[in-house]
């Protein structure tokens, strides 16, 4: 059995056992995706809107290399981004992150290429919907990889964790160090073990506020040494290799990080092949020095651009993680504590993370909402450690977002429109869009399920152009209602949910 081969079996045996043990899961047939194999798959909300797109790679149908972009339109549908540029990549290794510390996330994308070239790239999120390929960071191309950002020197920006085969087959692991000037050094003073088909994830493993590495796969040609180490951070820019914890060497593998029994620590799941046997462990970490949570953030505003919304704090203080350390990870709600707008991916009440990563602002004291409905809005913020655990949220802040949508006559729409609402599902507030190519009456009304008049939004003569109409249901109950427009011989009806 090839190295092909034998990943498409892993592949389907995971895929198997997932799914017949996840009956609570619907697959969501109606949204289409890219079929990919021996690929990477991150969530990130690139464009700031609120909702998680996808970055995937792989290879097809037609074994072709491929990096997609899928935007997230807030209706349960992707969009396949074709104006984004990405080298097409397989056996590889994709991670979101904010290198350059402006507010959105940025690419790391390694793996082999059409040409069959070992690459590993970095793209800046030009924060328009665009990417661009920095050319100028040297990195070194690899496959059969695996990558992680994570600040390691705690200086408040994203290093570099990167693993695999070199163009000369050679199997490496090397750390880069962000120079916070757009540029990475790669640290030939830190030791690590080199593998491929391996997995690498950071983790404050013993609490004393430094990101540690966790590193697995094979160290040599033939498969046969299989590795899986824990690396200690010193916190003076070096590493120890920890050859007092044993943990089962694995290849074609995936680790991660996690507190499953909320003792305070991070504890190991470890998936992969070692000899002829297939592994899934967990390894309870055994710690005995506590970690403290983060205080929480304090002096919260939000300012207005347009339809902009920029939210700020103060940074916060923990007793292991330096502050320049320390992530952030913002909700905010058309209700009182529910992030329905953007999910913290916490337990908005505690603070208690559900998952074991840096916050959705990074490292940022500032995060900039794009093309936010009018409406009012609830938010706050938390801190996160470096053993990802987080503070409980600050007092949670309201504001009002006023967006003036001007009447746009030029240019003129083509045909008669009416968008999908969003957000949808929503509370209190959502927004309406749609669009005449000739001056005409418009009526747009809200109905029941039942189909009785709940409320009448639009009732007038209107010009040609691009129109927004925000719909305030305060007062209406939660359910399923019907909007619909009439406008000249046009006519179109859609569904929206009020979830209260």
């Amino acid at each position: 059995m090839n190295v092909k081969q034998l990943l498409k079996s892993l592949l389907c045996i995971t895929l198997l056992t997932v799914f017949a043990s996840a009956e609570q899961f619907t697959e969501k047939t109606g949204i289409s995706l890219t079929g990919v194999y021996v690929g990477s798959v991150a969530w990130g909300d690139y464009d700031n809107d609120g909702d998680l797109d996808i970055l995937l790679t792989g290879y097809d149908s037609n074994e072709n290399g491929i990096s997609k972009i899928y935007r997230n339109n807030g209706d349960n549908t992707f969009t396949e981004q074709t104006g984004i540029s990405l080298t097409g990549v397989y056996y590889s290794s994709v991670a979101w992150g904010d290198y350059d510390n402006d507010g959105d996330l940025d690419i790391l994308l390694t793996g082999i290429d059409s040409n069959y070239n070992r690459i590993s790239k970095i793209y800046r999120n030009n924060g328009d919907n665009t990417f661009a390929e920095q050319t100028g960071i040297s990195l070194t191309g690899v496959y059969r990889s695996s990558v992680a950002w994570g600040d390691y020197d705690n200086d408040g920006d994203l290093d570099i964790l990167l693993t695999g085969y070199d163009s000369n087959e050679n199997e490496i692991s090397k750390i880069y160090r962000n120079n916070g000037d757009n540029t990475f050094t790669e640290q030939t003073g830190i030791s690590l073990t080199g593998v491929y088909d391996g997995s690498v994830a950071w983790g404050d493993y013993d609490n004393d506020g430094d990101l540690d590495i966790l590193l697995t796969g094979s160290d040599n040609i033939n498969y046969i040494s299989t590795i899986s180490k824990i690396y200690r951070n010193n916190g003076d820019n070096t590493f120890a290799e920890q050859t007092g914890i044993s943990l089962t060497g694995v290849n074609f593998s995936s680790v991660a990080w996690g507190d499953y029994d909320n003792d305070g620590d991070l504890d190991i799941l470890l998936t992969g092949r070692s000899g002829s046997g297939y592994f899934s462990k967990i390894y309870r970490n055994n710690n005995l020095t506590p970690n403290s949570a983060p205080t929480a953030p304090s002096g919260l505003s939000a300012s207005t651009t347009g339809s902009d919304v920029t939210f700020s704090w103060n940074k916060s203080s923990d007793a292991e993680t330096p502050q320049n350390g320390l992530s952030y990870n913002l909700y905010v709600g058309t209700s009182s504590h529910n992030g329905q707008v953007k999910s913290p991916m916490s337990d908005i009440s505690s603070g208690f993370r559900r998952v074991v990563q840096i916050g959705n602002a990074n490292q940022n004291n500032s995060w900039t909402f794009k093309n936010l409905p009018g409406g009012t809005y609830y938010w706050s913020v938390q801190a996160i450690d470096n053993s990802y655990e987080g503070s409980t949220f600050a007092s949670e802040k309201t504001f009002t977002n006023i967006v003036i949508i001007e009447e746009v006559t030029s240019p003129i729409p083509s045909v008669y429109s009416l968008a999908q609402n969003y957000p949808n599902p929503f509370n209190p507030t959502t927004t309406i869009l749609y669009q005449l190519p000739k001056s005409t009456y418009v009526k747009l009304s809200i109905y029941d399920i039942t189909g009785k008049l709940v409320e009448t939004l639009v009732n007038e003569h209107k010009n040609a152009g691009y129109y927004s109409v925000n719909w305030d249901a305060t007062n209406v109950s939660s359910g399923i209602y019907i909007y619909k427009i009439d406008a000249s011989n046009f006519s179109s009806v859609k569904k929206c949910l009020i979830v209260k």
